[in-house]
């Protein structure tokens, strides 16, 4: 059993599907400090996972592909955003609703879009990601030489490593920028943050948008590198 585990593409395949993990846990980490609970992840990075991919693949381009996805992301953050600070709804509760249409109206859509009723995968005709369309992946010099650490630590995606250097950047961007501090005080105590001049639904709405970014990046690597489509 041993034999299997402490292999190094068995380390290879943790340190991939670590990243949209990374992705959604920073989102929320951010949202959390200001005092967000944000508990549309996983519907945002649905939705933005399937119109990331449909958009490489009728554009033919990877790159749009990503971009589309983290605009999806944003516009889906900024619309529970809405629904949540301006509207006043139960945050949770709009959550909920953002993960109940990401788990089944994207597969609607889907069905919408490409005609297919039935079936486990997508195929050519649809939003299958080919390997052109594929986010590219990355050969670190030197590193790959290195029996076993290369084979763990080479070959990734480009948003795997970007997932891990977003780990610094959000500790960064809490803890040494004038946003984290007023990201923080936000989160500790709203009315106090409000007394000195900020603004507490620019500044949570700006943590919605961040975390709308890191969702559909995270989106994007789950149907255009590790799932390399969709799934009925």
């Amino acid at each position: 059993m041993l034999s299997l585990i402490m292999t190094p593409e068995f380390f290879f395949a943790i340190f991939r599907i670590t990243a949209p993990i990374l992705f959604a846990t920073m989102a929320a980490v951010i949202c959390e400090k200001a005092g967000v609970s944000n508990i549309g992840l996983e519907g945002t990075m649905m939705i933005s996972a399937l119109f990331g991919s449909l958009f490489a693949y009728y554009s033919g381009n990877w790159f749009v592909g990503l971009l589309v996805a983290i605009a999806v992301g944003i516009i889906v953050s900024l619309v529970m955003g809405f629904f949540a600070f301006n509207l006043k709804t139960n945050i949770i509760l709009t959550g909920t609703a953002v993960n109940m249409i990401g788990s089944g109206g994207t597969i609607f859509l889907v069905k919408v879009i490409t005609g297919i009723t039935q079936g486990s995968q997508l195929t050519s005709t649809t939003s299958l990601i080919t390997q052109k369309l594929q986010i590219p992946s990355i050969t670190i010099p030197l590193i790959d030489k290195i029996p076993v650490i290369g084979q763990v630590l080479s070959g990734h995606s480009l948003l795997t490593y970007f997932a891990f250097i977003c780990v610094f950047l959000t500790w960064v961007l809490l803890y040494h920028t004038p946003l984290g501090l007023n990201i923080r005080s936000v989160g500790e105590n709203s009315h106090a943050a409000s007394s000195v001049g900020v603004s507490v639904i620019k500044v949570k709405y700006i943590t919605m948008i961040i975390a709308g970014v890191l969702c559909g990046m995270g989106g994007a690597f789950m149907s255009m590198y590790y799932a390399m489509g969709w799934s009925l």
